[in-house]
C-alpha cells in the first residue's frame, strides 16, 4: 500500500527571513528619514554636536538599502536631506523682520519662511541624487571591485558619489548652491584631524566622515538582518567578520590621519614660520546692521563717525574693514581712510561697492600709506538666492527698491586679481566667495600670501550663520597654509592661523576692534597645487 504524504510541501522549505525595515510602509521610512536628517543637522557649526557627523548618515544608508524601488529610495534621500538642511539652514529665519524693504511683518514672515523652505528643498536635491545612485548601482561588500556584476565596492563607491554631488555639483554656479553647511565643516574644531585638508582639502575630511558612516551602515546591513545583505565580498575574508574588519580598517585610517595631524600641529602649533615678518593688523567691526543703513536709522555722517572713532590712533600696520563699508571711492569714509593711511603710514583693506557700466561691483581695495588706491579685487562669484537671483526679481515685476536691497544690479567678473600690499599679495574674497575652495586656492596659486575675507552678515539677526562662516574660514586657512583674516560688519570677525587655530575672534553684535599679528607666507600646500579641484 502506498502511503501518501498530505502535508503541504511548502512547509518543508525554510521560510525567508523577515526583513524588518523592508516591511515598513514607504511613508514610515520617509518620516524616519526626516527625523534622522534633522538629527544630523545638529552636527553643523553652531550646535556643537560635531560628533554626530561620524554616524548621523547611517540611518539614511540603511533606509536606502531597505527600499523596494528607486523612487522610494529617492524620496527617502530627499526627505532626509530636507530634514538636515532645515536644521542646518535655520539661520535664514534670522532675515526676519525686513523693515528696510517697506513690507509688513506678516508678509516678511511669510517670505522668510518660504525662502528657508525653498533653499532647504533645493539643497536636498543633492541627497536625493545620492540616494538614487546608492540604490541603483550594483555594489558589493568590502573594498575591492569585481569584473562581474555587482561591480562596485560599497565602502568606496558611496563616498565618491557623495563627494562628486556635494563638492562638484553643489558649488557649481548653474546649480546656484551655497555650500555653507558641508559635513566637513562640522570638524573645524578638530584641529588635529583637519590638517589633512592640506593634502586633499575639505573634501578629504568629508571622505573620512563618509567612510565612517558607510562602514557602520555596512555592518548593520550585514549583521542585523533588518535588510537584505550586500552581495558577497571579493576578498578571502569571511563574510561573518568582513564588516568588522572593514570598520577596523576605517577606524585605523582615521586614527592615522589624526596622529599625523597632531604631529604637524606639534611641530608648528600655529603655522607660523621663523623667516616671515610678523605684521600687526586690526579688524574694524562697525556693527552697523542692514536696517540701520537702509532704513535711515543711522545717517551717513554717523556711520563715518563710528568707523573713524574705531580706527583712531591704532598702532598697527594694516586696517581691515568689512564688505561694502565704503559705498563709493569718493565718499566721506573713503576720504577719512585715505587721510589715516597717509598721515599714520598705514594700509587699509576696504570693501567697496562701486558703480560700473551696467550696474555695480563688490570690490576690495587697498589704500597704501603713500595714498595709492589702484590695488583692487572685484567679486567673481555672486551670492546664490541673493545677488545672483535678485537681478531676476525685477523681471517678474517686484518694486525696484526691493530687488536692489536684495542685491540686484551687482555684477561679477571672471578676471582674477590679487591686490598688492607692501608686505605681499592679498587673496581677497567678498561675501560668500569664502565658501568656494577653488576660488581661494586660485588666488594662492597666483601669489596671494595672506587671505582676507570680507563678509556682511548684518542681514541676519543673531543667526548661526556666523559660526558656519568661521568654520569655512578655518578650512580655507588650513587648505592653503595661509593666515586668514575674516572681517564682518556685525560679527563674528576672526584671525585664523594656517593650522586652523582661531587666534582671536570678536563677539557678534558689538562694535569694536580686533587686533592680532599675521604673516605673509609663500609656501604652497599639496591641495593648493591641485589646480583641477
Amino acid at each position: 500500500m502506498m502511503v501518501m504524504n498530505t502535508s503541504n510541501s511548502a512547509t518543508l522549505q525554510p521560510r525567508d527571513k523577515v526583513r524588518v525595515l523592508e516591511q515598513l510602509h514607504w511613508l514610515d521610512k520617509v518620516l524616519v528619514a526626516l527625523g534622522c536628517g534633522c538629527l544630523l543637522g545638529l552636527s553643523t557649526p553652531g550646535f556643537d554636536l560635531w560628533y554626530l557627523s561620524w554616524f548621523g548618515l547611517v540611518p539614511a544608508l540603511v533606509l536606502i538599502a531597505s527600499c523596494k524601488s528607486k523612487w522610494q529610495a529617492t524620496a527617502v534621500g530627499l526627505v532626509f536631506g530636507l530634514g538636515y538642511h532645515l536644521v542646518a539652514l535655520w539661520w535664514i529665519l534670522g532675515l526676519y523682520p525686513l523693515p528696510w524693504l517697506g513690507v509688513s511683518n506678516w508678509l516678511a514672515f511669510q517670505s522668510v519662511i518660504l525662502v528657508w523652505l525653498a533653499e532647504s528643498l533645493h539643497q536636498s536635491i543633492l541627497m536625493a541624487g545620492f540616494a538614487l545612485f546608492a540604490y541603483v548601482l550594483p555594489t558589493r561588500a568590502g573594498l575591492l571591485p569585481h569584473y562581474a556584476r555587482p561591480y562596485f565596492p560599497y565602502l568606496l563607491t558611496l563616498p565618491v558619489i557623495w563627494l562628486f554631488l556635494h563638492w562638484v555639483v553643489g558649488p557649481a554656479e548653474y546649480f546656484a548652491g551655497m555650500p555653507v553647511n558641508q559635513l566637513a565643516y562640522s570638524q573645524s574644531c578638530f584641529i588635529e584631524l583637519i590638517q589633512i585638508a592640506k593634502l586633499g582639502g575639505s573634501q578629504l575630511v568629508e571622505c573620512l566622515l563618509l567612510l565612517s558612516n558607510c562602514a557602520l551602515a555596512a555592518l548593520i546591513i550585514e549583521r542585523s538582518g533588518w535588510v537584505t545583505p550586500l552581495a558577497a565580498r571579493v576578498d578571502p575574508i569571511s563574510p561573518r567578520v568582513g564588516a568588522f574588519v572593514d570598520l577596523a580598517l576605517v577606524a585605523t585610517l582615521i586614527l592615522l590621519a589624526t596622529v599625523w595631524g597632531g604631529s604637524e600641529v606639534a611641530v608648528r602649533p600655529a603655522g607660523i614660520t621663523a623667516t616671515a615678518v610678523p605684521v600687526e593688523l586690526a579688524v574694524i567691526q562697525g556693527n552697523i546692521g542692514a536696517e540701520d543703513e537702509l532704513s535711515g536709522l543711522m545717517s551717513a555722517s554717523e556711520i563715518v563717525h563710528r568707523y573713524t572713532s574705531l580706527i583712531d590712533k591704532l598702532g598697527v600696520s594694516i586696517l581691515v574693514l568689512p564688505e561694502g563699508v565704503a559705498k563709493t571711492t569718493t565718499g566721506a569714509l573713503w576720504g577719512a581712510l585715505r587721510t589715516v593711511a597717509r598721515e599714520q603710514k598705514k594700509e587699509a583693506i576696504v570693501g567697496t561697492v562701486e558703480p560700473v557700466e551696467g550696474g555695480a561691483v563688490n570690490a576690495v581695495r587697498i589704500i597704501t600709506g603713500c595714498g595709492q588706491e589702484n590695488h583692487v579685487y572685484v567679486q567673481r562669484r555672486l551670492v546664490p538666492f541673493n545677488q545672483f537671483v535678485a537681478g531676476l526679481l525685477s523681471i517678474i515685476g517686484l518694486p525696484k527698491s526691493i530687488w536692489q536691497c536684495a542685491g540686484g544690479g551687482l555684477i561679477s567678473t571672471r578676471q582674477l586679481s590679487c591686490p598688492a600690499s607692501i608686505w605681499g599679495k592679498v587673496g581677497a574674497s567678498v561675501s560668500a566667495e569664502l565658501l568656494y575652495p577653488h576660488l581661494v586656492a586660485d588666488e594662492v596659486r597666483h601669489g596671494a600670501s595672506l587671505l582676507v575675507a570680507l563678509v556682511n552678515l548684518s542681514w541676519f539677526h543673531n543667526a548661526g550663520v556666523n559660526r558656519q562662516i568661521v568654520a569655512a574660514a578655518v578650512m580655507r586657512a588650513v587648505e592653503n597654509g595661509r593666515f586668514l583674516v575674516l572681517a564682518t560688519n556685525t560679527g563674528i570677525s576672526a584671525v585664523i592661523y594656517p593650522s586652523g587655530f582661531v587666534s582671536s575672534a570678536s563677539a557678534p553684535g558689538h562694535p569694536g576692534v580686533l587686533v592680532d599679528t599675521v604673516q605673509f607666507l609663500y609656501q604652497k600646500t599639496p591641495f593648493t597645487r591641485m589646480w583641477w579641484l
